[in-house]
């Protein structure tokens, strides 16, 4: 009885703000889409991505709060809380596998940032939904994770929690001993809490401890735990939960056939809950408690009062799987409804962009025009002032000329004086040139004697330099060749040196030798020392084997003499366990008769069958007690439809597949509508897959399956009715008659089942066929076909159709007793093979 948090609000931040620090305020869908129209950053935008998702988590609408989820993501800052929300989604809506994997990047993050109490949490939710997915072991695992941080925290209720769970599963994997231990340690822990939350605790434990002491057939420790829970009920003042354990305690005397006992509280417990029929766990225990009843009349062999109760059992489980499909069909309508209110609130908002565009492409083109306009009356005024320029040039060129013409005239009076002028400076400027010639002849004889007196200090400057060269060069003479008396100097003393090292190097060459000799001597010291001391273990060692042997032989003598003891007290056990395996027996026997009953009762029944068909026969004849074939009739709308099926294996594995498969056709027809064959079938085959988890567990169970459509055909030229039937096959094939006719037709089913691994998926397709009134329809599963006789021959496909054809003009019943009585035959003197189903109706 695992405690769960509540799943559908979990995580869900409502007022807390995220990158922005601001409050997340109640606007509705359409306000948000259209800010985020108008958005243009990314932490803008993943900020109002998130406040979408949760209006949608809120209205239950998963799928498109995961759509914004995961968009909002964009902001790696929120990508905790987000996680943890998408995590949530996919648990409200049991896809548990992926709701899984986010939780686990959840819990990566939680363990980065050291965060001990968000890691305990999102532990708890993986154990939550991996039991939901009905992996125990994983669930089991993730529980015990959470116990070491809880004693690091002190959290001695969370710790009890975590027992209690872990207590739980080892229940579902039939490991009833560390069960009951965990349990256990988890009451010790609660007993001292007199919190709210802990007497709460306290109680789920006992009653759980209580079942595993039933288990493991120790009355009074389950009866002591029952009656300490009920105390506790009682206390706290809540009648159904009291209801509840009376349900506990009217099956641990049932288990032990003290039925009166048992008939006493259970009908404590129906009285609590017809008191409360308002509560909302009224119906589920009021289920529990009609059921118990009706199970113990019936071994009371008090049919009527177990029918009675058996119905109000019935009953109620079908208002709570009606008041479930209800749920489910509210979440479909919801997604629907919030995705054709998204779509036309986003055509609404493309319409306003549109509009706003145009308006603005409207004022573009206004203002284009108003800019053109001016820039028209901008060059008329520029042609206007380059007019006025061209009249002024011309005026200025006129008075140019006029001027020019004026200055011609005064020029070329000027010209006359000039000449005159220049001849009288010619005669000047000779007399000038005549000077200057004497004036440079002086200067060039002055020139000449400064040259001669520059050459000869030239000369006595480059006789100074030459001395100085030659006194360089015995300086540098000197310095070589005390360069080279130093030379010799170190040369001598190296090789000194060298003649030293080598005096040396032999000096420590004997000191080695001398050092190896004594190291060698040790090594023989150390090596007889240890041949010595092993020869010391060696005798050693030989003495404790010899005790050892020694204490065996003692051993064996009393392992012997207890297993004598042993041999007796086995003999004893096998006797108690052979009358237990028959009580067993009995028991399992007893609930295989109640599943046949029920399985009876999913079946529709033969009036709902003949208002639906009219003419018909089925035959129906379980391999066992219980049958792993079955077959499902409904009317909706104007569609009649008529559906056999062969889930995989007999007996009760095959009975609890097609308990699925009949739940399933209800939810796919009837709540989702689909109404073609080949869709029936394609749906079903993802529906069994998620049901069973078949992607992850590898498990191939699933079906074969005829679905056949009836639709009502009036034609008018000639008047006459007909009907149009549509058939959908996976493996098995639907027979016809034509009315007036014994020529048996066949529809191959596609060649593909339902559920499983398919490497190559064919499609599944639709045939359809119109016939007349009269006309002939047979479905079934294999069962007949291959059903042997007591040479272990097969029926065979050959003889069924000339059986078919042989009975095609008899009345329906007739052609029902004569297949019964061919099937009787082929079944003398040895055993049914499978299931058997065969359905036959006339349109």
């Amino acid at each position: 009885m695992m405690v769960r948090s509540n799943i559908l609000s979990l995580w869900i931040v409502i007022g807390v703000c995220l990158a922005s620090g601001g409050v997340l305020r109640a606007q509705n869908v359409n306000d948000l889409l259209e800010q985020l129209a108008q958005a243009s950053g990314v932490q803008e935008k993943a900020i109002l991505y998130y406040k979408i998702a949760t209006r949608y988590h809120q209205k239950e609408v998963y799928k498109k709060a995961l759509e914004y989820y995961q968009k909002s993501l964009i902001n790696p800052q929120d990508k905790l809380v987000v996680l943890h929300s998408m995590a949530a989604c996919y648990t409200a809506l049991r896809d548990y596998s992926v709701a899984s994997n986010y939780y686990k990047q959840v819990l990566a993050l939680y363990t980065q940032n050291n965060n001990t109490k968000g890691r305990i949490g999102t532990l708890q939710q993986l154990a939550t939904v991996n039991k939901l997915g009905g992996n125990y072991s994983k669930a089991l695992t993730y529980t015990q994770q959470t116990l070491v941080p809880y004693q690091q925290l002190g959290d001695t209720y969370g710790q009890a929690n975590a027992l209690n769970n872990i207590g739980f599963l080892h229940q579902k994997m039939k490991d009833t001993p560390r069960s009951l231990k965990a349990f256990k340690q988890a009451i010790v822990l609660l007993k001292s809490d007199q919190s709210v939350q802990g007497k709460e605790m306290y109680a789920r434990t006992l009653l759980n401890a209580g079942v595993a002491y039933s288990y493991l057939k120790e009355y009074k420790n389950a009866q002591s735990s029952y009656t300490k829970a009920l105390q506790v009920r009682q206390a706290q003042g809540k009648p159904l939960e009291v209801a509840r354990v009376y349900n506990y305690m009217a099956i641990q005397e049932y288990i032990y056939s003290k039925h009166s006992q048992a008939m006493a509280e259970v009908q404590k417990a129906i009285d609590l809950g017809e008191a409360n029929p308002q509560h909302p766990q009224a119906n589920q225990v009021l289920q529990v408690s009609y059921r118990l009843l009706a199970e113990i009349y019936q071994k009371e062999n008090d049919f009527k009062a177990y029918k009675k109760y058996y119905a109000k059992h019935l009953a109620l489980k079908e208002k709570i799987a009606e008041s479930d499909r209800i749920k489910q069909k509210q979440m479909l309508e919801n997604q629907l409804k919030a995705d054709k209110k998204e779509s036309q609130f986003k055509i609404l908002l493309a319409e306003k962009e549109r509009q706003a565009l145009s308006v603005k492409q409207l004022k573009l083109e206004a203002e284009k025009q108003e800019q053109a306009l001016a820039l028209k009356a901008k060059e008329l005024e520029l042609l206007k002032r380059n007019q006025e320029l061209q009249n002024a040039e011309m005026k200025n060129q006129q008075l140019e000329k006029d001027r020019v013409v004026q200055l011609l005239a005064l020029a070329k009076q000027k010209a006359r004086t000039e000449k005159q002028k220049a001849l009288a400076a010619k005669e000047k400027q000779e007399a000038t040139r005549q000077k200057l010639l004497a004036a440079k002849e002086k200067a060039e004889n002055l020139q000449k004697a400064k040259a001669l007196e520059a050459a000869k200090k030239e000369k006595a400057l480059q006789n100074e330099q030459l001395k100085q060269e030659k006194n360089l060069r015995r300086y540098a003479t000197t310095i070589l060749l005390l360069g080279a008396l130093l030379f010799v100097l170190m040369l001598i003393s190296f090789l000194a040196s060298q003649r030293a090292r080598k005096k040396l190097k032999r000096k420590n060459s004997k000191i080695q030798k001398q050092k190896e000799e004594i190291a060698n001597q040790n090594d023989v010291l150390q090596q007889n020392q240890e041949e010595i001391m092993q020869q010391r273990d060696f005798i050693e060692q030989k003495n404790k084997e010899l005790s050892i042997t020694n204490q065996k032989l003692l051993q064996g003598e009393q392992v012997l003499r207890k297993a004598y003891t042993k041999l007796q007290e086995s003999q004893q056990s096998v006797k108690q366990k052979n009358k237990e395996l028959k009580e067993s027996n009995n028991r399992i026997n007893n609930s295989i008769s109640v599943a046949q009953t029920i399985q009876n009762a999913i079946l529709p029944r033969d009036q709902k069958m003949a208002k639906l068909l009219k003419e018909h026969f089925a035959i129906y004849r379980p391999k066992d007690v219980v049958s792993g074939d079955f077959y499902w009739a409904e009317k909706v709308e104007n569609h009649i439809f008529l559906i056999a099926a062969d889930c995989t294996g007999h007996g009760v594995p095959g009975a609890m597949m097609s308990m699925i498969g009949n739940t399933l056709l209800d939810k796919i027809i009837l709540i989702k509508r689909v109404f073609e064959p080949n869709q029936i079938l394609e749906e079903l085959h993802k529906e069994i897959r998620t049901a069973l988890n078949q992607e992850e567990s590898g498990d191939d169970n699933g079906m074969d399956m005829v679905v056949v459509r009836l639709n009502k055909v009036h034609e008018s030229k000639p008047p006459k009715n007909t009907t149009q039937v549509t058939f959908c096959g996976a493996k098995n094939p639907l027979y016809y008659v034509v009315q007036g006719t014994q020529q048996l037709e066949i529809l191959k089913g596609d060649r593909r089942s339902i559920g499983g691994r398919q490497p190559n998926i064919v499609p599944f397709t639709n045939q359809r066929i119109v016939l007349d009134q009269g006309s002939l329809l047979y479905i079934g599963s294999d069962g007949f076909v291959d059903q042997n006789n007591e040479k272990r021959v097969s029926f065979g496909t050959k003889k069924l159709h000339k059986l078919l054809e042989t009975c095609a003009l008899l009345p329906i019943k007739q052609q029902k007793t004569m297949i019964e009585q061919v099937l009787d035959k082929q079944m003398q003197n040895t055993t049914q093979r499978d299931d058997i189903l065969f359905i036959g109706l006339r349109l």
